[in-house]
């Protein structure tokens, strides 16, 4: 069967159900199999006792095998309690404004969404716009003349033309994918006085922003575009009304927001969950601009409860804990966090600082030194390292550090400037690197 299906090489994704067939006939040999064991273990036994024994033993062993097998992979096909991919989708529509149209991905942000419109009913005035399928001319004609529709003002014969996935770029002379060019055109015939005819969103999972960027608001799963760059790139209050009041999280986050171990999660529904702890993340972010450190503690806190020592989480956490005055809290965080990403000189760094914290100066210098070797151009990292070192009395170390930032950075003049008065303080001659000569642009 897989010589006559004939894959390719490479798939976009691990496709073992390509290989049921083959399991099921495997099932069929191992069945036979099974069958001839147990008569050949009565057979090779007299009558009596012994036969009926050893004929018994054989048949459960023979019958165990398959329950010791569901009883190791269960808890991985399990689909009880599991409702990351529906709640993924309802989530993803349910704060959108009426009758609007997002954009989506492929598979994994599109699908269920559809399952959910479709089977549940769940916001069927949203169109769901899916970029892959924009490349083909039958999905332009069903966005176009299907309700909900889009705004798509293009006769047949020139969706035809759109309909094999390339163009020529008219302008630069370049080829551009067909979807590119439709979700520019979609732009521009949504466009109304006084915004949009229909609010136009672009899902989180969208890699490629079609130059709109500067038009962005996130809002909670999805980015809401505005007709001009003025809006806020972050909508606090959406956000946060949806990651509390409408979102639903079952079978994946508890109630306080802790990774539910109860219910298996593929490797697709992680990397999918990641869009929450953004989301949380960036609501985090909005406190501490304003100074509201608790909030933005609490936040990050459940951030964390949702993965568990990620240093991606842990790093801000631990940086939000030293600005809010918690050093203890910091401490223990940095020390958890230079037990798991010992290489990352971010983690050194404030490894270092909360070492300060402890008055632990010579092991902080040392931190800041191997977080400056994992990245020669920290400038946190010198900063804290000069500062240490002139702080215990060790001068000409502190200058050393200096002069190593300002041979790989001579065009900082504040570090020039510092590096000069601390050799005048020792009585050492000023022997800074000269700033670089100006560069002479090629004359035509």
């Amino acid at each position: 069967m897989i010589v006559f299906l004939n894959f390719t090489d490479h798939e976009v994704r691990d496709r073992d159900y390509f290989f049921t067939t083959g399991y099921h006939a495997y099932a069929l040999w191992i069945g036979m199999g099974a069958a001839w064991l147990i008569t050949w273990v009565r057979e090779s036994f007299g009558s009596g006792r012994a036969r009926e024994l050893a004929t018994a033993a054989c048949s459960a062993l023979v019958l165990a095998q398959p329950f010791m097998l569901m009883n190791n992979m269960w808890f991985a096909h399990d689909r009880h309690g599991n409702y990351v991919a529906r709640d993924y989708a309802y989530n993803m529509l349910a704060p959108l404004a009426p009758n609007a149209f997002m954009f989506t991905n492929g598979d994994n942000d599109t699908f269920p969404l559809w399952y959910i419109q479709q089977v549940e009913g769940v916001r069927k005035d949203v169109r769901v716009v899916n970029l892959s399928l924009l490349n083909t001319d039958w999905y332009i004609r069903q966005l176009r003349d299907e309700d909900p529709k889009v705004p798509i003002h293009l006769d047949d014969a020139t969706v035809d033309k759109l309909g094999i996935g390339l163009l020529r770029d008219p302008d630069s002379g370049e080829y551009i994918y067909t979807s590119h060019y439709m979700v520019d055109h979609i732009m521009q015939q949504d466009r109304a006085d006084h915004g949009w005819k229909k609010p136009p969103y672009f899902a989180v999972t969208v890699p490629e922003h079609m130059g709109l960027d500067k038009n962005f608001t996130l809002e909670g799963l999805a980015y809401r575009v505005n007709p001009d760059t003025t809006g806020p790139r972050f909508d606090e209050a959406a956000t946060r009304h949806a990651l509390y009041d409408v979102f639903k999280y079952r079978g994946l986050f508890t109630a306080d927001g802790s990774w539910d171990p109860k219910v298996y999660k593929d490797e697709n529904a992680s990397t999918l969950s990641r869009n929450y702890a953004a989301a949380f993340m960036e609501l985090a972010y909005a406190y501490r601009r304003r100074g509201q450190f608790p909030q933005a503690i609490a936040e990050m806190e459940r951030v964390e409860r949702m993965f568990p020592g990620s240093p991606d989480v842990l790093l801000p956490l631990g940086s939000f804990y030293v600005e809010s005055g918690d050093t203890a809290a910091a401490i223990r965080v940095f020390t958890s966090l230079a037990k798991v990403a010992p290489g990352d000189p971010d983690v050194r760094y404030y490894y270092a600082v909360s070492l300060i914290f402890q008055n632990k100066l010579e092991a902080a210098l040392q931190e800041f030194e191997q977080s400056i070797r994992l990245d020669p151009d920290h400038a946190q990292a010198y900063i804290g390292a000069y500062s240490v070192a002139w702080q215990m009395g060790q001068k000409d170390r502190a200058v050393q550090i200096l002069e190593q930032w300002t041979r790989r950075h001579p065009d900082d003049p504040q570090a020039r400037e510092l590096l000069d008065g601390r050799r005048r303080e020792m009585g050492l001659p000023s022997q800074t690197v000269p700033l670089p000569p100006p560069s002479v642009p090629n004359l035509p």
